[in-house]
């Protein structure tokens, strides 16, 4: 075992820590609040809900309860690998310990595709967010494009400020505005359910929307359930991390599922024979109250809105620094990435790199005149497509592992299969028939993208480097052994 608890920024090493503490310092709650944290279903359940709306219809809400449904068996085969594996890196360092550097590798290009992307998209949605309860009657702050990219900004680097100061104090932030925000929208629903009654006939008949279509606005719903998994980055951090990680897996999906389902058919239920549109409204829960004659709450769930989202860049902050540290770890040139605050024993470095990029892309929309809210859809697409290679490869890598172990053990594979088919069947619908422009731009890049990854791989391949192939699992699933039997003399002091 590695006696070094922390690196500085002049010597990094692959000894770095992440926490001081023996036995971890996050406990079960800490964990789930990390995954649901950056899922964000309440910043979902303001903006992406009208998204969906937008692409599918009335019965968007069979969307959610289908990609509910296939990311359990997506995460119940994480959950495998996780039960076994510990990494502060997510899913790539356990993926190429099951089935090899290849999974690791692609695991590895989608989980990068994903956060740095969906880095600038969350800090984009707080900066909407926040520009949406300034823009309340009260206050009457006009809309303003640079007023949002200014906002998201400040966002980004309160967020890095807080991943840095230490996982504990993140992790206590995401649980208590989680609590909060969930309560405050919850109320609202139930409200709504009283105002227009329970049943909502037009989100029961099909009306002539197919499966194809329901299923179309699957990379939007894996995207704002981009980062279930998260808890996996905490494998030199959380307690009992062979237990409590996996059990935050799933129940984070299970949780934000059915929330975001319920959300979904209540708020299309309100608005529902109003003069509002609910796919182009930019504050939907705002809205609803006002539909249901109490707007005087849409400024309680617009501030909490805006606590949502900052919570959702906190968590991503997070796990990004902490996939970034892992790179080294794997056997990637970069020790720079391994720069760990002496005092907080954070990811410095990684948490530099998102917020750099962060900045770097607030900037490109405000001298390209973009707006906003457009590329918060556009770049949560093109994010989406890197959260189902991700989940793609690691459902492949869990059918490897479990084939090894027991052939005969059917009932895991057939769920990593199923959960894998349909996060490649959400995929082809979104690509078939090929978007139109401006769309297909980020398709061409996600498709560009993916095809220079297969080409650095042959290369990698070529040279014989052995990258990716779960390096840093043994090494932070021995620690999490050694703290727990350490007590009990089984190892020596």
């Amino acid at each position: 075992m590695h006696g070094s608890s922390s690196v500085s920024p002049e010597t990094p090493s692959n000894e770095a820590r992440l926490t001081p503490e023996k036995g971890g310092s996050v406990h079960l709650l800490g964990s789930m609040a990390q995954s649901v944290g950056l899922i964000g279903p309440s910043a979902g359940a303001g903006i992406i809900v009208g998204v969906v709306f937008g692409i599918v219809g009335p019965l968007g809400w069979i969307t959610w309860l289908i990609g509910t449904a296939a990311l359990c068996c997506v995460a119940y085969a994480i959950v495998l690998l996780a039960r076994r594996f510990l990494t502060t890196g997510g899913l790539y360092p356990i993926a190429g310990k099951a089935g090899g550097s290849a999974a690791g590798f692609f695991t590895a290009y989608g989980a990068l595709l994903w956060l740095i992307v969906a880095a600038p998209v969350v800090a984009l949605g707080a900066g909407i967010f926040i520009m949406n309860f300034l823009n309340l009657h009260a206050f009457g702050v006009s809309q303003s494009n640079g007023l949002i990219v200014t906002f998201a900004i400040l966002t980004s680097v309160f967020a890095a400020w807080v991943a840095y100061a230490g996982i504990r104090i993140s992790v206590e932030i995401l649980l208590g505005i989680e609590l909060l925000t969930g309560g405050v929208i919850i109320l609202l629903l139930v409200i709504t359910l009283f105002k227009h009654g329970l049943i909502d006939h037009a989100q029961f008949h099909s009306g002539g929307i197919g499966f194809q279509t329901l299923m179309s606005g699957i990379v939007l719903v894996v995207f704002a359930f981009g980062g279930f998994e998260s808890a996996t980055v905490l494998g030199q951090e959380a307690v009992a991390g062979r237990r409590n990680i996996p059990l935050a897996v799933i129940g984070s999906v299970v949780v934000a599922g059915l929330f975001l389902a319920f959300t979904q058919y209540v708020t299309v239920l309100g608005f529902s024979g109003s003069s509002l549109d609910l796919a182009s409204s930019s504050n939907a829960l705002g809205d609803l109250a006002h539909l249901d004659g109490i707007g005087w709450y849409s400024y309680i769930v617009s501030g909490g809105l805006v606590l949502a989202v900052v919570a959702n860049n906190i968590a991503l902050f997070n796990a990004g620094s902490r996939m970034l540290f892992t790179l080294p770890r794997e056997g990637v040139p970069g020790n720079w990435l391994l720069w760990v605050s002496r005092k907080h024993h954070t990811p410095v470095a990684g948490i530099l790199t998102f917020l750099s990029v962060n900045v770097g892309t607030m900037v490109v929309i405000a001298i390209w005149k973009l707006t906003p809210l457009n590329a918060y859809g556009d770049l949560a697409a093109l994010s989406g497509y890197g959260v189902i290679v991700m989940y793609v490869v690691t459902c492949i890598a869990a059918i490897i592992l479990l084939w090894k172990l027991n052939p005969k053990g059917i009932a895991g594979i057939v769920c990593s299969l199923v959960g894998g088919g349909i996060m490649c069947y959400g995929m082809y619908t979104y690509l078939h028939p090929f978007p139109k422009y401006p769309i297909n731009v980020f398709a061409w890049i996600f498709l560009g993208s993916a095809a220079l990854s297969v080409v650095v791989y042959l290369v990698m391949r070529a040279r014989g480097s052995t990258a990716f192939a779960g390096i840093s699992v043994d090494e932070d699933t021995a620690r999490e052994l050694q703290a727990v039997a350490e007590p009990a003399g089984e190892f020596p002091v």
